[in-house]
């Protein structure tokens, strides 16, 4: 099993620390884009799954890794996974950039990087990531990664009292392995 994923911008990377992992974790709650809103994890569930486990999110059997720039080596965010159905046959991601990186392409090749670790290492035959309806930026990033739109969940998401529908985008197995992602990334 592969947990590296190096693309041309970007790397993900799996997080080294408790430490290091809350500190990722919470800048991208605390600043979290315009559409979602503050998004809060309580800490302490943070920190159980990581001593319990090895990872932020523990015994749930979600993820999270760290996506480091090439360039500078700067943590820009975090990519969040985790599979679902009997036997793990669907996976789903979440990119969370902190909000100085954001617009320069970081996203969407995490996006790119997640879909390979999940592909590659995991029996999944599709996976599937969602956003907030108005956020154009995001629902653009998943459409360049392939992603075609399943549906929405209509009022699913409150923010600053108003109802939001959140659009539900997926991939399938065999569309994946058509994107040129595939030929570039570097594993390990």
């Amino acid at each position: 099993m592969y947990s590296r994923y190096t693309g041309r911008q970007v790397r993900l990377r799996p997080i080294q620390s408790k430490e290091e992992g809350l500190a990722v974790h919470a800048g991208t709650r605390t600043e979290h884009n315009r559409h979602w809103g503050p998004n809060w994890w309580p800490q302490a569930r943070l920190v159980k799954g990581w001593e319990e486990h090895g990872l932020l999110e523990g015994a749930s059997g979600e993820n999270s890794f760290i996506i480091e720039r090439l360039d500078t080596g700067e943590v820009v965010g975090l990519e969040d996974c985790g599979l679902w159905g009997p036997g793990g046959i669907s996976g789903w991601f979440g990119t969370s950039i902190f909000p100085q990186h954001r617009g320069q392409g970081f996203g969407r090749e995490a996006k790119l990087l997640m879909l390979c670790f999940l592909f590659e290492n995991f029996p999944v035959q599709r996976v599937g990531s969602d956003t907030v309806a108005n956020h154009w930026a995001a629902r653009r990033g998943m459409e360049a990664c392939g992603m075609q739109l399943e549906g929405y969940r209509r009022a699913a998401h409150l923010q600053n009292g108003k109802w939001y529908d959140v659009p539900w985008y997926v991939i399938f197995r065999e569309q994946w392995e058509q994107l040129e992602v595939r030929s570039y990334v570097k594993r390990g």
